[in-house]
């Protein structure tokens, strides 16, 4: 093996096909565009026979799908819509692909579901947008049934909020079917691999418990194999192994982080440990469809993510791909159980994702018997590598002695030392940031300041003990992480201790705001994006919803109890909206109206406390918008205003 790499072939295509427009070089700070506007390739696929490519391209100023024929050298768009962006695009059979459109309140929980011929024609909505009424009444695809060309299964949680039904679903009209009702409690549902419904895991309504449940067969009643406390030793299925009986898991009741198992779910006991290690985690399967079997198993460690390939042809294939890139993430994988994905169903033609940190992805296409990659398309092509930013890994030893890992951003072309610094805490904040291109760290970069990112305790990905030690800790050894992370970048002589501030959202909005309110001598500015400022009242928020119970149930075990009086004082305590008299330096707000996971009320009150303080700030409120900004125009004429805020931060 030694691919060799040639340019033009589909690049051309799709250059000429989607009028693609490379800017000229750029200048020293560049446009707000270069890093926000929609990228010209994203989420690119192969369909089973190698002839297809899928991708996400911009047209109408939305993300719309578009296929190309490889054959016949020609594409076509397959959508253009105008409002939503498309969320995905994948292959249903040989002849059919499903849309799957974001959701404007939560993207991730996207409703809107189309079919559409591979020409093209028919596109028909199978299931209808849900409006803003609607938005947590999802419909989302459990198995495409490729013994069955004409239904696919999904999950939908019309009948219940919280414990969704199985529905076999027409991929041509609308109309579904009633297949599996809901026992009372799962959550989440899996298949076997002739499309049965045998697995589930189940959350208590108090959401303090988590069970697998199990069944040999459609036909018998449901069992359960274990059931875990919040912060137990736990185990989660991922799927039948090829012999249709033995289940495999992810499971962390050996170590801290999860290994990749096999399990017999009729004995109840771990068979084979097929993956895991001390600082690395399983975190899910690579099936190949051809040899009908696990041939890799996904992993990450503090700092990066991959693959551990299981199978030897695989491996030197990675190690082959990795030499023809060097110094960039390269990302390929077989087809699945349907025979589409990043490859063909032969596995003869892979599509090849390269990416580093200061380069976006490029595709390019493999062809494995003769090792010859074709460039297929460039995410961003206008970006110039040398203009960007390398992340670099850092740690450091927080206040009680919590080694704590994350990144650090310095700007290109500036040394190493005495730099503005921007501290961008993560969202969720039982996520994780991680190691790839980032159109926004890049912009900060730009500007001309250090970015430092932090996974402080509460981040997940990192093994249960480091989650665990983030409950009921906002404000608390959470915010101290933070600021410890600041304390050393300062002293490592990175940061400029007279030049700091602060930007986050959601989590990171929050964490924002405890900075200027807590540590306010160590910020000149901040940044707060659709994030809570009174965690009573976002708690009770998830309260008075009935259809987030649980939810409700996980913030007040993880975060505090606003009935407890003890917690609900040390809630009081540290949401910042109480102490905004102590904000001394400027401040923009965002959020969306349409947000359904902070609600916007959260920045309403905090702007009528900072008015009542008289504390001077800026805010972009949009009413076309939810949990952070989807839109191009949108997206954009936000950051043309952080540059207008920033302005006076910003080095020479």
């Amino acid at each position: 093996m030694n691919p060799s790499v040639r340019l033009g072939g589909l690049w051309g295509l799709f250059c000429s096909l989607l009028v693609l427009t490379v800017s000229a070089a750029p200048p020293e700070r560049l446009p707000v565009e270069t890093f926000f506007k929609n990228p010209e390739r994203a989420s690119m696929s192969l369909s089973a026979d190698g002839r297809y490519i899928t991708a996400l391209a911009p047209f109408n100023g939305r993300m719309n799908a578009f296929i190309v024929d490889t054959q016949a050298v020609s594409g076509s768009w397959l959508t253009g819509f105008k409002d939503e962006n498309v969320a995905s695009v994948s292959w249903i059979n040989e002849e059919r692909l499903m849309i799957r459109l974001e959701g404007t309140g939560r993207p991730e929980m996207a409703t809107a579901l189309f079919t559409v011929k591979k020409d093209g024609s028919e596109l028909r909505a199978i299931v209808e947008p849900a409006g803003r009424s609607a938005v947590f009444r999802y419909t989302q695809v459990l198995d495409l049934l490729p013994a069955n060309p004409d239904e696919i299964l999904v999950i939908n949680n019309e009948r219940d909020a919280n414990y969704p039904d199985v529905y076999r679903l027409r991929v041509t009209r609308p109309g579904k079917l009633m297949h599996m009702r809901n026992p009372g409690d799962i959550t989440s549902w899996i298949t076997d691999r002739q499309g049965g419904v045998r697995l589930g895991t189940a959350v208590s309504i108090d959401g303090l418990q988590t069970s697998v449940r199990y069944r040999r067969t459609e036909r018998v009643e449901w069992t359960t194999l274990a059931t875990f406390g919040i912060d137990e030793p736990s185990w989660s299925p991922l799927g039948f192994d090829v012999d249709n009986e033995t289940l495999l898991v992810i499971s962390d009741h050996e170590e801290d982080r999860g290994a990749l198992y096999r399990y017999d779910p009729n004995a109840k006991r771990f068979l084979e440990r097929i993956f895991g290690g001390y600082k690395v985690s399983a975190d899910g399967v690579i099936f190949s469809g051809k040899r009908d079997k696990v041939v890799g198993v996904a992993k990450s460690d503090d700092y990066h993510d991959g693959i551990h390939w299981i199978e030897p042809y695989y491996a030197e294939l990675q190690r082959e791909l990795d030499a023809a890139f060097p110094g960039q993430r390269v990302v390929f994988a077989p087809a699945g159980r349907n025979g589409t994905g990043p490859s063909d169903r032969a596995e003869r033609r892979f599509l090849v994702t390269a990416f580093s940190s200061d380069e976006p992805p490029s595709y390019h296409l493999l062809d494995s018997e003769t090792f010859q990659m074709t460039l297929v398309s460039k995410s961003r092509p206008w970006i110039e590598r040398d203009n960007m930013a390398t992340v670099q890994p850092i740690e450091f030893t927080a206040r009680d002695g919590r080694r704590i890992t994350g990144y650090l951003t310095l700007p290109p072309g500036r040394g190493e030392k005495n730099h503005p610094l921007v501290l961008h805490p993560h969202g969720g904040p039982w996520a994780r940031d991680d190691y790839r291109f980032n159109p926004e760290l890049q912009y900060f970069a730009n500007r001309g300041f250090a970015v430092l990112q932090v996974n402080f305790r509460g981040s997940a990905g990192l093994g249960r003990e480091h989650m665990m030690a983030g409950r009921k800790q906002f404000g608390l050894t959470m915010q101290d992480d933070l600021i410890d992370g600041v304390k050393w970048a300062i002293a490592e002589g990175y940061a400029d201790p007279a030049r700091v501030g602060v930007y986050g959202a959601s989590y990171g909005g929050y964490a924002t705001m405890v900075a200027l309110t807590k540590t306010p001598e160590m910020f000149q500015w901040g940044i707060n994006y659709v994030g809570v400022v009174d965690l009573i009242e976002h708690i009770n928020w998830y309260k008075d919803d009935v259809d987030r119970e649980t939810a409700y149930n996980y913030w007040v075990e993880m975060v505090g109890d606003p009935k407890d009086p003890t917690e609900a004082a040390m809630l009081r305590e540290h949401s910042p909206i109480l102490f905004v008299d102590r904000i001394k330096v400027p401040l923009f707000l965002i959020h969306g109206t349409q947000d359904f996971q902070v609600a916007v009320e959260q920045t309403f009150m905090l702007q009528r406390a900072l008015d009542a303080a008289k504390v001077p700030y800026s805010i972009n409120i949009r009413k076309d918008e939810g949990h952070g900004y989807r839109k191009e125009e949108n997206v954009i004429e936000l950051y043309k205003e952080f540059d207008t805020f920033l302005a006076p931060f910003m080095p020479n």
